[in-house]
């Protein structure tokens, strides 16, 4: 349903060059505005963002580690809480994972094991709202929100030819995080990409529109010579539902582990 791993790796190999190319120009100069194709540009895509203050994504998940391909249900309200859950055919819910302003919490039903850390701990520069943008296919700028016709003017448009690259002006970590992003030229969001400066760490999320109002997420994270990837097919959002999921209640007896050793089951 979307582009392999081979092909996420050759994108990572291309978008550092692009991003330091263009985080070098910014940081010579300030944005000096944009001319009327790039201001119509973004004005088609903040116009395509549906305000809300709940939404509910349906769809199909795939990894390797999974044998099945289970469905998956994320609920979110409006920078206060993401929820994400996994139920496999005949099973019900395996996975869960939970997100607001405090903690993260991520749940193994199959295995009995579960995570519980700060959020500050997990996420690092980006907030929940950031979380919400990646997986509704938003661009955002870190600590100045979804981008909108207030904040456009902390990024730089660039016409690289068969697509346009979004930069943000400013970049976390004062340069130690680059990051941006990828449309083509009818608005529609390609890849959001980000990288340490050393190069230790990279996380990309590449997106598909393969018809039928279906989106396509393809998520992989590398950290060293280690990758984590996961992809899914989400259908249509539904915005502004009631609840559709309530917090998982954590077992007594199930055990608590580290993310890394999580990672493993």
């Amino acid at each position: 349903i979307m582009t392999n791993k081979h092909t996420c790796r050759g994108i990572w190999r291309r978008f550092p060059a692009l991003l330091l190319l263009a985080v070098m120009v910014l940081s010579a100069r300030a944005a000096d505005g944009f001319t009327a194709s790039q201001l119509k540009f973004l004005n088609i895509i903040i116009s395509s963002y549906t305000p809300w203050q709940s939404v509910e994504l349906n769809g199909k998940l795939q990894m390797e580690r999974l044998p099945l391909t289970p469905s998956v249900r994320i609920y979110m309200e409006y920078k206060q809480k993401i929820f994400i859950s996994v139920r496999a055919p005949f099973v019900g819910e395996v996975g869960r994972v939970e997100i607001d302003s405090t903690q993260v919490v991520a749940v193994n039903r199959l295995k009995k094991v579960y995570v519980q850390e700060p959020t500050g701990n997990l996420l690092s520069y980006m907030n929940i709202e950031d979380v919400q943008d990646m997986l509704l296919g938003r661009v955002f700028i870190c600590d100045y929100g979804t981008l909108n016709t207030v904040n456009m003017k902390l990024c730089e448009l660039f016409n690289e030819q068969s697509r346009m690259l979004l930069v943000p002006l400013i970049q976390p970590l004062d340069g130690r995080v680059r990051y941006g992003y990828t449309f083509d030229f009818n608005g529609l969001m390609q890849d959001m990409y980000a990288t340490t400066e050393s190069g230790s760490y990279s996380a990309l999320a590449h997106y598909t529109y393969p018809g039928g109002n279906k989106t396509g997420i393809e998520l992989d994270i590398q950290i060293k010579d280690k990758y984590y990837g996961a992809q899914m097919q989400l259908d249509k959002p539904k915005w502004n539902p009631a609840r559709s999921l309530e917090p998982v209640e954590i077992n007594r007896k199930w055990k608590r582990v580290d993310i890394k050793t999580f990672f493993k089951f």
